[in-house]
C-alpha cells in the first residue's frame, strides 16, 4: 500500500517530503543524485542509486532546464527520477500560496523541490530545497509507515490530515493542516480597496486600471503610477500652428444662442453665452470669451478666456490694441468707438496678421 499526501495550499507545502519519508521504504535514494545549480534555470542531477520496490536503478549524471516562470506568482517546481533512472521537471502552478505540483509517489522519487520567484528566468540556487529520503536497505526489507513504533498504527479516521512531529517530540502523528485559514482586508480611510475576496485558497487583489493621463509600470517588485507634470507656471504658445486652433485658459460654456468661431460672447444673467456688441453696456460691460467653435443654442462648447487664438482670415496691425465692434454683432475691431453711448474695451492685442491675444480689460469707457 502506498501512502500519498496531497491536498491544496499550506497542506501540500509539504507533500513531496512527507510522500519520500512515508514511502521510503519501496520507493527511495540508496545513494547520489544530489541535485546542484548550473547556469541561468539549469539544474544537474548527481549520479546515483534509488530502488523501486525491491529493484535497484542506476541513476547517470543528467542536465535538466526548468521553465522561465511567466507569471508575478511564484512557482514550486520537483526533480523526480522515475523506475528506469530518468530525471525530469515536475512543473507546478504559480500561485500565492506557491504549493508544489501533486504527483503519484509510486511512479517517482522526489530528488528537489524548487521554488521559482515571479516572472523569475534564471534560478537561485538558494531556492534548490534537498529532500532527498536515503535509504541505504533494500526495498523489500522496509516497513510501512503504521509498522513503525512511533506513528500511529492505522489510517482509520485520517483522511485529509498531515504527518507532523508530536508536540513532546516522541515520535509522528496526523494532525490537522498547521496553516492558518487566511484572508486580508482593507485598512485605512482611503478610497477604493484592492483586496476583493477569497476564493478557496486564493486571495482575489483588483488590478489597478489607469484612468486620463495616468500610465501605470509593472515593474519586477513595484509599480510605478505616473501623472503628467504639474508646473507652477501657465505656458502659452504665441504661435497656433495652424488656422481655428490657440491655447490658453479655456472653459466649457452654454450658449444661449447660435455661436461661431471667433464670435466674442458675454455671460448673461441666465448662465449662457450671448453675442457681445459694443453699442450695449448690458453687453459689452461683464466678463467676455472667445468661441473657438460653432455652438448651438443651448449646447456646450469651449471657449477661450485668456491666450492665443487665430483666424488665417484675419489681417490686423501687429502690436495694435483689438476692441470690441460696435458695428457687427459679436466681432473685433482695431478701431475704437466713437458714438456717444457706446462701449471703449480693449480685448486683447494683435500679436500677428492673424493672431490675437485675447485678454479683457476689467475696466471700459462709456462715450
Amino acid at each position: 500500500m502506498v501512502l500519498k499526501f496531497s491536498g491544496d495550499g499550506v497542506e501540500r507545502s509539504s507533500s513531496a517530503i512527507f510522500n519520500n519519508m512515508a514511502n521510503a521504504y519501496q520507493n527511495a535514494v540508496k545513494s547520489g543524485c544530489l541535485v546542484s545549480f548550473v547556469s541561468g534555470l539549469g539544474v544537474s542531477v548527481a549520479s546515483g542509486v534509488v530502488f523501486f520496490a525491491s529493484s535497484d536503478v542506476t541513476v547517470t549524471s543528467q542536465n535538466l532546464t526548468l521553465d522561465a516562470n511567466v507569471s508575478s506568482n511564484k512557482r514550486t517546481d520537483l526533480i523526480a527520477v522515475n523506475s528506469s533512472g530518468t530525471a525530469s521537471i515536475i512543473k507546478g502552478t504559480p500561485s500565492l500560496l506557491y504549493a508544489p505540483p501533486d504527483y503519484d509517489p509510486t511512479n517517482y522519487v522526489v530528488l528537489a523541490q524548487i521554488l521559482l520567484d515571479g516572472n523569475a528566468t534564471v534560478l537561485l540556487g538558494a531556492n534548490i530545497r534537498d529532500i532527498r529520503v536515503i535509504n541505504i536497505g533494500a526495498g523489500a526489507s522496509g516497513t510501512t509507515f503504521t509498522g513503525l513504533t512511533d506513528t500511529p498504527s492505522s489510517y482509520v479516521g485520517q483522511g485529509g490530515k498531515v504527518v507532523q512531529v508530536k508536540a513532546d517530540v516522541s515520535g509522528l502523528e496526523f494532525g490537522t493542516s498547521p496553516g492558518e485559514a487566511n484572508t486580508a482586508s482593507n485598512v485605512g480611510t482611503g478610497e477604493g480597496s484592492v483586496y476583493k475576496q477569497k476564493v478557496g485558497v486564493d486571495l482575489e487583489l483588483k488590478t489597478i486600471k489607469a484612468g486620463t493621463n495616468i500610465t501605470i509600470t509593472n515593474n519586477t517588485s513595484d509599480i510605478t503610477i505616473t501623472g503628467p507634470a504639474v508646473t507652477s507656471n501657465l505656458v502659452l504658445t504665441p504661435s497656433p500652428t495652424s488656422d481655428h486652433t490657440g491655447n490658453g485658459v479655456i472653459a466649457t460654456y452654454t450658449a444661449g444662442e447660435n455661436l461661431s468661431l471667433p464670435n466674442v460672447c458675454y455671460l448673461k444673467s441666465d448662465g449662457k453665452m450671448w453675442w457681445a456688441k459694443a453699442d450695449a453696456e448690458a453687453t459689452a460691460s461683464g466678463k467676455l470669451v472667445l468661441a473657438t467653435a460653432n455652438i448651438t443654442a443651448n449646447a456646450t462648447g469651449v471657449c477661450l478666456d485668456y491666450g492665443y487664438f487665430r483666424d488665417d482670415t484675419w489681417n490686423w496691425t501687429v502690436g495694435g490694441k483689438l476692441y470690441l465692434s460696435a458695428a457687427s454683432g459679436a466681432a473685433l475691431t482695431q478701431t475704437a468707438p466713437t458714438t456717444a453711448g457706446q462701449i471703449v474695451r480693449i480685448v486683447g492685442y494683435a500679436y500677428s496678421a492673424d493672431i490675437i491675444f485675447f485678454n479683457p480689460e476689467n475696466t471700459y469707457l462709456e462715450i
